[in-house]
């Protein structure tokens, strides 16, 4: 019986052991299975890692194109704004441009009618001013008229100090004839009536001069002007430019004020007077300076309100024309000015 029941014992630890052993094959099994599944999701994460690193690169990319088209759409609106700017002129100097055709129309079919020749009032300023040269042209040329010299004995100005300045006395001034006629063939200008005499500044406002009005202003001034950072351009005997009218006014009423006299910025008639005068003088440094070297800032002017009327002849005349209405506010190294004094 003994022998029996260990018998039994040591087959049922052999079967233990064979169990054990089955399952322990199983777990090795399993474990392979979990090695592989394990190296199938290394190499996915890999994967996942090398996906994420080139959306890291896409972005990187892309935020570098947004950079670049924000600086495109910066320039873009840039341009667009100086396109407005662009337009904006134009449209202003295209008003004035027929603005100044009808004047330049009217003229011509005034001197047209002067001369008895029909008019037909749907012809364009082109067809008349040809009707009018073809007229002029037929007729027999008759020697220039000499202009008689002007008197200007009666205007002491000599007596301000504070610039050099040229005598107008008060009479008709016919621009019409002499060398003027050959400067004004754009300008609706054949006569101007002078009735009080003046003293126009022989040149431009220069450097120099405006510079003593600008030291002379408080801070608060120069910026109220819009002068806070104004430097002049040039020599200190160059012409001052870069000014707008609403600074050479204010310059002008300075000197009303420190020399007690009546200045001003000169008149559409004014300017054309001291014109004729100039071309009356021995001294033709007015002449050169009212002809060659700047467009001039004027007073009362017809143009429209915030607008201010400019005038210049000859080589000024290739950018707005002999004369035009302009931005009171505008700024431009071709713009000056000068005064007159009222005695």
């Amino acid at each position: 019986m003994a022998s029996q029941s260990g018998n039994g014992a040591s087959s049922k630890c052999e079967a233990d052991l064979q169990t054990a052993y089955n399952e322990i094959a199983l777990l090795k099994a399993d474990l392979s299975l979990l090695e592989e599944d394990a190296g199938i999701f290394t190499s996915e994460l890999k994967q996942r890692e090398q996906q994420v690193t080139l959306l890291s690169m896409d972005l990187s990319n892309t935020e570098e194109q947004n950079d670049v088209l924000k600086g495109e759409l910066d320039t873009a609106e840039a341009a667009l704004d100086t396109a407005r700017t662009d337009l904006q002129d134009a449209l202003s100097q295209g008003r004035e441009n027929q603005r100044s055709m009808s004047r330049i129309q009217r003229t011509v079919a005034a001197r047209l009618e002067g001369l008895d020749i029909a008019v037909n009032e749907d012809d364009d300023t082109v067809e008349l001013l040809s009707l009018l040269l073809s007229t002029l042209e037929a007729q027999p040329k008759s020697p220039r008229t000499p202009l008689p010299p002007v008197d200007t004995s009666d205007l002491n100005c000599e007596a301000f100090g504070f610039a050099d300045f040229v005598a107008v006395p008060p009479k008709l001034y016919d621009l019409s004839v002499g060398d003027l006629s050959e400067y004004l063939k754009q300008v609706d200008a054949s006569n101007v009536e002078i009735d009080q005499g003046f003293c126009v500044q022989r040149k431009d406002v220069t450097n120099a001069e405006f510079k003593a009005f600008f030291d002379d202003l408080s801070n608060g001034h120069r910026d109220a002007l819009d002068l806070g950072a104004w430097t002049p351009i040039g020599r200190d005997s160059d012409s001052a430019t870069s000014l707008s009218y609403t600074q050479a006014v204010a310059y002008a009423d300075w000197l009303s004020t420190s020399h007690d006299e009546t200045v001003s910025l000169p008149t559409r008639d004014q300017w054309f007077a001291a014109l004729a005068v100039s071309t009356r003088l021995s001294n033709g440094d007015l002449e050169r300076s009212l002809k060659f070297e700047t467009m001039e800032w004027i007073n009362a002017s017809p143009c429209d309100v915030g607008y201010n009327q400019v005038l210049g002849l000859a080589e000024r005349s290739t950018r707005w024309g002999p004369e035009a209405c302009l931005d009171e506010n505008l700024q431009s190294p071709t713009l000056g000015f000068r005064v007159v004094v009222q005695p």
